[in-house]
C-alpha cells in the first residue's frame, strides 16, 4: 500500500496539472472532494445565525472534531479523515471565515470562533468531544478546554498558536501570513513545509485566486489584529486545562518554533509531547501516517 505521504505528493502533482488548464482550480478541489466521498466522507452544510457553515463528516463512534488553522479548511485533513473515521465520528468544519463557510465582515477573535464552534456542536446535539486543533485551530481548541472544560474530553494541539508575541507583527510578517501575491505565497509555503515536494506554483496560484475572490484576506487581517492586541492569549491560562492532552510538533516548524511546544508541555500538567523530525508546520500533511497513528493511540488510550 502506498504511503499517505506519497499519495499526498501525487495529489499535489494532480493539482499542479489542474492549474495549467482553464478552470483547473475548481477541478482540483473537485478531485480532492471526490476522493473524500469515495472514502465515505460526507460534505454537509448547516445554518448558524443565518450564516452557512460547511463541514465534512465521516465514521461512527466517539465524536472527534478537527480544527484547521489560519487560512485553512476542512480539506487540510484529507489524509487524516479516512483512518480516523474507522474509530471515531469525525467532524471537520470549515470554520466561519474560511473554506466554503460564510465569511461575514466581523471582528474575528478566538473567543468568537470558540462560541461558534459550540453552537455548531449544539446544533448537531453533540455535547462532549475530542478536539484536534492545528495552529490557529489549536488555539481555539485550547481556549475551549480552558473556558468550557465540560465540552472537551481529550485535546490534541498541533503546532498550536496562542502565546502572546514579544512585539507586534511587522509589515513583512503580515504580508507573509496573509499572502496576496505569488511571491509572498511562495515565501510562506517555504516556511510552512520542510519538504519542497509540497510546494507547487500552480497550486499556490489556485489558492491565491480562490482567496482573492472572497473575503478571506479581510478575515485573516482581523485575526492578525487580534493577535497584535493580545486578545484571548493563552499565557498564564494553560494550567487550567484538565483534559488529557497530546502535543504534536514539527521540529523544523518555521512559523511557530518548537520551543513553543516545550512551553505547552511544561504548562499543561500531564501532557505528552511528540516531535516529528524533518517536518514543518503541518505534520498532519507531511507526516500523515505517523500523525494518524499517534492520534488514534492517544485518543483510544
Amino acid at each position: 500500500m502506498e504511503s499517505l505521504e506519497l499519495i499526498s505528493r501525487k495529489i499535489n502533482t494532480l493539482i499542479n496539472l489542474c492549474g495549467q488548464i482553464p478552470g483547473g482550480d475548481y477541478l482540483a478541489v473537485l478531485t480532492v472532494s471526490l476522493r473524500l466521498r469515495l472514502m465515505g466522507v460526507r460534505p454537509k452544510t448547516i445554518s448558524l445565525y443565518n450564516m452557512k457553515l460547511h463541514y465534512l463528516e465521516a465514521g461512527k463512534g466517539p465524536p472527534l472534531v478537527l480544527l484547521h488553522g489560519l487560512g485553512g479548511s476542512s480539506l487540510g485533513w484529507a489524509l487524516n479523515i479516512e483512518p480516523l473515521r474507522t474509530k471515531f465520528h469525525v467532524l471537520a468544519p470549515d470554520q466561519i471565515g474560511f473554506g466554503r463557510s460564510s465569511k461575514p465582515l466581523i471582528s474575528y477573535r478566538i473567543s468568537l470562533m470558540a462560541e461558534y464552534l459550540l453552537e455548531f456542536l449544539s446544533t448537531l446535539r453533540i455535547h462532549k468531544v475530542m478536539l484536534v486543533g492545528s495552529s490557529l485551530g489549536g488555539w481555539i481548541a485550547a481556549h475551549l478546554a480552558i473556558n468550557y472544560p465540560e465540552w472537551v474530553e481529550k485535546l490534541v494541539l498541533v503546532d498550536s498558536a496562542g502565546f502572546a508575541l514579544d512585539q507586534p507583527l511587522s509589515v513583512e510578517e503580515r504580508e507573509l501570513l496573509n499572502a496576496l501575491t505569488l511571491t509572498s505565497a511562495r515565501k510562506f509555503a517555504r516556511l510552512l513545509f520542510f519538504c519542497p515536494d509540497f510546494i507547487q506554483d500552480s497550486g499556490l496560484k489556485m489558492r491565491l485566486k480562490m482567496k482573492l475572490t472572497s473575503h478571506e484576506p479581510y478575515v485573516i487581517d482581523r485575526f492578525l489584529d487580534a493577535i497584535d492586541q493580545k486578545q484571548d492569549i493563552l499565557d498564564h491560562q494553560l494550567s487550567r486545562i484538565k483534559a488529557p492532552t497530546l502535543i504534536i510538533w514539527g521540529r523544523e516548524d518555521q512559523i511557530i518554533p518548537v520551543d513553543h511546544a516545550l512551553r505547552f508541555q511544561r504548562e499543561i500538567s500531564g501532557s505528552k509531547l511528540v516531535i516529528f523530525d524533518q517536518c514543518g508546520h503541518v505534520p498532519q500533511v507531511e507526516k500523515a501516517a505517523r500523525f494518524n497513528q499517534e492520534i488514534i493511540h492517544f485518543l483510544l488510550a
